[in-house]
């Protein structure tokens, strides 16, 4: 997570985004996803142990990763739809609602397999 702060630091300070090749803009959108999906799933563990008060340490970690992942792959998305300059609330909405049903998914293959 760190390195992926750092990188994203250095790009965003480095570079001219009218002048970078491509390789560049990958980097970055993977780094930000590398940045974002390990923030995200420390913050949601932290909030699930906190909120629920049981110490089941593999099953938070599992699905705070997942989620944490899911969202900043729907943000990644997003973000490369804003920078061609094609996103719109009819864009964003379904993208959402895709990541979301995708989740809802997820925790129904879990409750079935109980």
């Amino acid at each position: 997570m760190l390195i992926s702060g750092i990188i994203i630091y250095y790009i965003l300070t480095g570079f001219d985004p009218d002048a970078s090749p491509n390789n560049v803009f990958y980097l970055l959108y993977i780094s930000i996803v590398l940045f974002a999906t390990g923030f995200l799933s420390i913050l949601i563990y932290w909030l699930k142990v906190r909120i629920i008060r049981k110490n089941i340490i593999k099953q938070y970690l599992t699905s705070s990763v997942r989620q944490a992942f899911l969202i900043a792959a729907a943000l990644i998305i997003l973000l490369i739809l804003y920078t061609f300059g094609v996103l719109s609330y009819w864009d964003a909405i379904p993208i959402i609602l895709a990541f979301f049903f995708l989740e809802l998914f997820f925790q129904s293959e879990k409750i079935s397999n109980i």
